[in-house]
């Protein structure tokens, strides 16, 4: 019995002991997520700062570092924890341990002990922050961002962010240099000379090392910014306002100045105000119409001479010549070779004459010439100023512009038709095209003596163009005809840039103008009474792949009968060209804009 209990009694002990054997004893080095991050952020903190202490000054810059990292599964039988042996390396970024010896440089901070880095966490995420003292510079500030990055080996791939903020630091002397550190290899900012240093940062009065002062400096340029715009915008207002006769004004300097370059000096001490304005009037006269009417003034010469060789040639030489000696050049042609080689002979050898004589042969001169009523209109000498460009080409109009003013080159264009003025708008410049638009549309603001100086200046320099009808009584009217020449497809764009220069001039235009694609909007009456005019073929041609707003309105206002053949003809899918198509268009448009003027 005793063997029994004694037996039980030892079975129990073993059974016990093997059951404490399998409880798990608790682990007191248990790894704690919080301590292993702490440990990572002081690692860098101190490699970053030892980093930055090699080239600025401790004091000047602050390094905070936040690290996350996360748990990993590792069999822990397996984990072998050997002590590294002493490293002799300042930095080595990416170290799974802090190296012996490495310690803070900075005052008030101790070193760590060398403790390894768990190998049941990873390293998740670096924050990398670094305040600098508003004393570096910008490139300061990139090499900071830069090195940190490469220290800390930072990996932007697996989050980590590495910023650089600059901030004022107490007790930081600005403006002076940065002193050297106990270590024999630092590099320092700066220079040793501490007054260029000074001189440079107070340029002015101002330190441009302070934050406020430059701020002071920035906002001191804006209120100056603003005050010249406001200032740019009340002299562009007046500018606009301010009444054509000022432009004119300028025109009519422009002019006196250039006859007086042209007139000898004696000439102008010789002559009266009012002998030299008729003067130079009837001079106009004559080259006007020399050049408009080469024929007639050829046969005038001729019949001189003719009726009396030596005395007519004497008289036409010397009206030549009080004139202007090279419209001899435009009359070529139209002279006989014999007089015209007589009349150059006698230009190249004359005397000088003297001024009187000279204004008293182109009065004879001119009387002549309306003797031999070449026009039948009263004042045709002020009605004609501009005839002599009919004789032009297109291209001889485009030499004879150039190097003119926006507002010369306005008033002649004014003068001319729908298409020229069209064609020599389109060579022009971009920039030159809507302003020169814009003074043309204020030419009924010039008088009439201002058109008469424009024309003798434009005839002169005709004169050196071999081969060279209206004056326009409104400058929109010559902007309509001007814009019925350009292609359907770009008037409305025309009048819309017109609009974004002068509100009030685009208003005038479009009181009368109407693009094809906005005949939808003009009243059935208006639209009517203008396809009266118009044929059927007209109507199908303007109307072959318009769009159907357009043909609805105009197949709206015609008789039925024709209605039915105009659907008919564009089913039929006739082939037109773009030439006939735009043509259509354009008659339709003119017809419309007929109704328009007619009504006011």
């Amino acid at each position: 019995m005793r063997r029994s209990i004694s037996f039980i009694l030892l079975l129990g002990f073993f059974t016990l002991n093997n059951s404490i054997a399998q409880i798990p004893r608790s682990n007191s080095n248990s790894p704690d997520k919080q301590s292993e991050e702490t440990k990572y952020e002081r690692y860098y903190e101190i490699v970053l700062e030892n980093a930055l202490s090699e080239y600025y000054e401790n004091g000047s810059f602050l390094v905070d570092v936040q690290a996350e990292v996360e748990r990993v599964l590792v069999a822990s039988e397996y984990e072998v924890v050997e002590e590294l042996p002493p490293l002799e390396i300042e930095n080595l970024p990416g170290l799974p341990v802090i190296p012996p010896g490495l310690k803070a440089t900075r005052t008030g901070r101790d070193s760590i002990k060398v403790t390894g880095f768990n190998s049941s966490f990873r390293l998740n995420q670096l924050t990398i922050r670094i305040l600098i003292d508003t004393s570096y510079t910008q490139e300061d500030s990139e090499f900071i961002n830069e090195m940190a990055g490469m220290v800390a080996n930072a990996d932007r791939f697996r989050g980590d962010i590495v910023t650089v903020e600059r901030k004022i630091f107490p007790n930081q002397q600005r403006g002076t240099t940065l002193t050297a550190t106990t270590k024999a290899d630092t590099v320092f900012i700066g220079q040793s000379n501490d007054g260029v240093e000074l001189a440079e940062n107070k340029f002015l009065g101002i330190d441009w090392n302070n934050p406020k002062h430059l701020m002071y400096v920035i906002l001191g340029l804006f209120i100056l910014a603003i005050a010249l715009l406001i200032w740019a915008l009340m002299k562009r207002s007046n500018s606009e306002n301010q009444d054509y006769s000022a432009v004119s004004e300028e025109l009519k300097n422009l002019q006196a100045s250039l006859e007086s370059d042209e007139r000898p000096k004696d000439e102008l001490r010789e002559f009266k105000n009012d002998k030299q304005a008729k003067f130079e009037e009837e001079k106009m006269f004559i080259i006007n119409r020399t050049v408009s009417q080469p024929e007639t003034i050829a046969k005038l010469i001729e019949d001189l001479i003719n009726d009396n060789e030596d005395e007519g040639l004497v008289k036409a030489v010397r009206a030549i010549f009080s004139t202007d000696p090279k419209i001899i050049d435009v009359l070529q042609p139209y002279l006989d070779d014999k007089i015209h080689d007589s009349i150059l002979f006698g230009l190249t050898n004359i005397e000088t004459i003297p001024v009187s004589e000279k204004a008293e042969e182109v009065t004879e001169f001119k009387k002549k010439l309306l003797a031999l009523k070449v026009s039948k209109n009263k004042g045709d000498d002020d009605n004609h100023l501009f005839e002599f460009l009919n004789q032009l080409t297109n291209q001889q109009l485009l030499h004879l512009i150039r190097g003119e003013s926006d507002e010369m080159i306005a008033i002649l264009l004014a003068q001319l038709s729908g298409d020229r003025s069209s064609f020599v708008l389109q060579k022009l410049d971009e920039n030159k095209r809507i302003p020169i638009v814009l003074k043309m549309g204020k030419i009924a603001n010039i008088p009439i003596s201002i058109y008469k100086k424009v024309a003798a200046h434009f005839s002169h320099k005709a004169l050196t163009v071999s081969d060279m009808k209206y004056v326009a009584a409104d400058g929109v009217e010559s902007i309509l005809d001007t814009i019925d020449n350009l292609p359907v497809t770009e008037q409305q764009s025309f009048v819309n840039s017109i609009a974004e220069k002068d509100l009030n001039l685009a208003k005038k235009i479009r009181k009368y103008f109407v693009a094809f694609d906005d005949i939808p909007n003009v009243n059935d009456e208006i639209l009517q009474t203008a396809l009266e005019d118009s044929t059927t073929d007209d109507l199908i041609k303007a109307l072959y792949n318009a769009k159907e707003p357009v043909k609805a309105k105009i197949l709206s206002v015609r008789p039925d009968r024709e209605k039915e053949l105009i659907l008919s003809e564009l089913k039929n899918n006739q082939e037109f060209t773009s030439i006939e198509i735009e043509g259509a268009k354009k008659n339709i448009l003119l017809l419309i804009r007929k109704v328009l003027k007619s009504r006011g």
